[in-house]
This record gives structure tokens, C-alpha cells and sequence, in this order.
């Protein structure tokens, strides 16, 4: 048949039936489902594509070696401090008591590693 020969009313009951056919048929959403996937997976690509480059982790920054060897210069009176208490019979630690000319001592010498740090690395 030739839609020129239809009546309205034939071609208007053609239109339907196609239009329910299409309804009916879950081939025709899973093609549209299927083509919004590779829509968005395209939008995603080329929005990653378009970043710019970044690191892939934060990086802390670095100590100056004025600070390291501050640091050391810490770390050496707390051990220092320490291995006294245990000495005298504590148990360590900042807050332990130590007699006063030990103290005396350790902060001295902790004075003085902390300046040849200062001109070992100045500022």
C-alpha cells in the first residue's frame, strides 16, 4: 500500500500503531539508555582531558636545615634529660626532676647547640 491511497483516519490508525510499536519495544530504551552511557562517558573524558595537571598527592613542605637541626638539637636534650632522670631513679620525661647542676648543664649545653645551629645555617 502507498500512503497516497490512505484515508486520514487509515494513516492517522499507521501513526499509532507505529508510535505503540516504538512504546512497547524495550529495544528502542535500551539504544537511548545506552547512548546517554557513551554521552556522559564522552563528557567525562574530555572534562578530565581538560584539567589541568596537578600532583597526584599534596607534598608537605620540606624542613630547612635550620630546623632540622633545631630539631636534633631537641631531641638530644630530651634524651639527654631523660637518660639523667632514669640516673637519679625517675622515670623520664621533661617534667622529671633532676638536681640543679645537671639541669643546669643540659640547658646549657642545649643553649649552645641551638646557637651553632643559628650560625651554621643563618637566616
Amino acid at each position: 500500500m502507498e500512503n497516497n491511497n490512505l484515508t486520514p483516519e487509515q494513516k492517522q490508525a499507521a501513526v499509532q500503531q507505529v508510535a505503540k510499536t516504538k512504546q512497547s519495544n524495550p529495544v528502542y530504551s535500551i539504544l537511548f539508555l545506552l547512548g546517554l552511557v557513551i554521552i556522559a562517558t564522552c563528557l567525562m573524558v574530555y572534562n578530565l582531558s581538560t584539567l589541568p595537571n596537578t600532583p597526584d598527592r599534596i607534598v608537605a613542605p620540606q624542613k630547612s636545615d635550620l630546623d632540622m637541626c633545631l630539631d636534633l638539637a631537641g631531641q638530644t636534650y630530651s634524651t639527654a634529660w631523660d637518660k639523667e632522670c632514669r640516673v637519679e631513679g625517675g622515670t623520664g620525661g621533661l617534667s622529671c626532676k633532676i638536681n640543679v647542676a645537671q639541669a643546669t648543664l643540659l640547658d646549657n649545653r642545649y643553649t649552645s647547640d641551638k646557637n651553632d645551629c643559628y650560625h651554621q645555617y643563618p637566616q
